[in-house]
Order: structure tokens, then C-alpha cells, then sequence
């Protein structure tokens, strides 16, 4: 689509917004992305078919985002990391500013990564890399307009792409830092590789927050059984469940005593 049919969309999207009293605007950037402005902040994001999410203003699109993943259950305070897995264009990151948290992501899809780094804090560490139990090359099913790619085929995908992936434990250092650590894991399906990937920061690791979805390939399969194994043998308890994207919020409980 040329730019002058991208400006005439986003026009026609403000009209029909401002008409039935949405709280957002959407402008076209020169590289290829999309600014969303209210009258308090602004976000960037990469396929113009999601702007709706904020519809309602952009802190209540991403608080919506955070409370999916229970991350209001939390008391953080200044300083306390969030780490992402999935980041897809980083509307937690835009959570974890509003909260002085340090953020680090990852997403494989290019156009999110560059929303992710125009939206994270100066200073964040963001990463274009997938997460997994090995370091090696991945092919990933690309299926960005939903914000669906996997490493898994399921039979919808838009197209294709390799990606470096990467074990949590050998990317990241916490071992200077002295707050709580939150890990938010988001993989399409591959929520168990990546955990597994993970295993050593989990004496680092506060709490765990991990979407358990059927989302596992062609077959849809939730993952929770597989999740939930890997993290009570660790030492992880099950603290809230949500039944509606299907996400569960774990403990530490060699670091935290409820």
C-alpha cells in the first residue's frame, strides 16, 4: 500500500474514532510503523489493524495487557526488573516505564522488535532473538497481524523466517541485582523450551507469569501440564489463574514467604 492510501486510512480511522468518541489517533511513521497518540502518551505499533486495543487510551489498553498476565498482583517497586518473552511491540515495556521497572524483552518479528525499542525506556535491553532450551537457528512461522508467529506450524502462517535463538539463562545477568526479578513468557506454544531455557536464573526469578494457551501447533494444545511440572519442581507455586487467555502467576518459594 503506497502512503498516500496509508494517510487516507489512518484519516479515515481518526474520523470514524473521533465520531463514535474513541480516545485515540493513529499516524503513519516513514519507517513503515504506526504512532497511536491520546491526549496523555504515545505508542508505537507495527500493523494497523490492531490501533482498537487503544481505543479506551493507551495506559488502559496496556494496564488491560498486565492484568491478563496478573502483573497488578505484584508489589514492585523502583528498580524491580520485568523480563519479557514475546514481547511483540513492547506494550509492557510502555507498563514497566509507568512503573520505574528495568525491562528487558525479546521478539523475533523485525517490525515488533523496532516498536519494542521506540516504546521501552532509555536503557532497556531488547533483544530480536527467540528464547529457547538451546541456542541454535529457528524457523519461525510468521503471523504477525495477529500477533500469532511460532516456532510451530500451524497452518496459517504468512510466511516464514530463521531467527538466532537463545537460552535465557546464558543472555541475561541478575546477578547484581538485588529486587525482585518478574518473568512474563508469551511463546506461542514453546512456553515449556522456553522455561526450560530459563532454569538457570530460577534462583533469581521471583515470580513467573506464563501463558499456558492452546496454542502448541496444528493440534492447539494447552501447555499447562508441561509448565506446571517444570516450575513446582523447582520450587515455583501456582499463585493466580486466569481462565480467559488461560495465563498462570507463580511464585518463588525459596524467595518470597505468603
Amino acid at each position: 500500500m503506497n502512503i498516500f492510501l496509508i494517510k487516507l486510512q489512518c484519516f479515515l480511522i481518526n474520523l470514524k474514532g473521533r465520531v463514535r468518541g474513541k480516545q485515540h489517533l493513529v499516524y503513519p511513521e516513514d519507517n513503515g510503523l504506526y504512532r497511536i497518540s491520546d491526549t496523555q502518551q504515545s505508542i508505537y505499533i507495527a500493523r494497523l489493524n490492531r490501533h482498537n486495543r487503544y481505543k479506551k487510551g493507551i495506559a488502559q489498553g496496556v494496564d488491560m495487557l498486565a492484568e491478563e498476565y496478573s502483573l497488578n498482583e505484584i508489589d514492585t517497586k523502583p528498580g524491580d526488573i520485568l523480563i519479557e518473552c514475546g514481547a511483540n511491540v513492547g506494550e509492557l515495556s510502555v507498563w514497566a516505564k509507568s512503573h520505574s521497572l528495568v525491562y528487558m524483552g525479546f521478539e523475533p518479528e523485525e517490525k515488533e522488535f523496532c516498536c519494542v525499542k521506540l516504546n521501552a525506556s532509555k536503557g532497556a535491553q531488547v533483544y530480536r532473538n527467540a528464547l529457547w532450551h538451546e541456542k541454535k537457528t529457528l524457523t519461525i512461522h510468521s503471523l504477525p497481524g495477529s500477533g500469532d508467529s511460532s516456532v510451530f506450524d500451524m497452518g496459517d502462517a504468512e510466511g516464514k523466517f530463521e531467527i538466532e535463538a537463545v537460552r535465557l539463562d546464558e543472555t541475561i545477568d541478575l546477578s547484581d541485582h538485588s529486587g525482585t526479578v518478574i518473568l512474563k513468557v508469551e511463546a506461542e506454544g514453546a512456553e515449556p523450551e522456553v522455561l526450560k531455557g530459563a532454569i538457570g536464573l530460577f534462583d533469581q526469578i521471583d515470580y513467573i507469569t506464563v501463558d499456558c494457551g492452546p496454542e502448541r501447533g496444528e493440534n492447539q494444545d494447552y501447555t499447562f501440564v508441561e509448565i506446571n511440572r517444570t516450575l513446582t519442581n523447582h520450587g515455583f507455586k501456582l499463585l493466580q489463574a486466569k481462565f480467559q487467555r488461560v495465563t498462570m502467576l507463580y511464585y518463588n518459594t525459596n524467595r518470597i514467604s505468603l
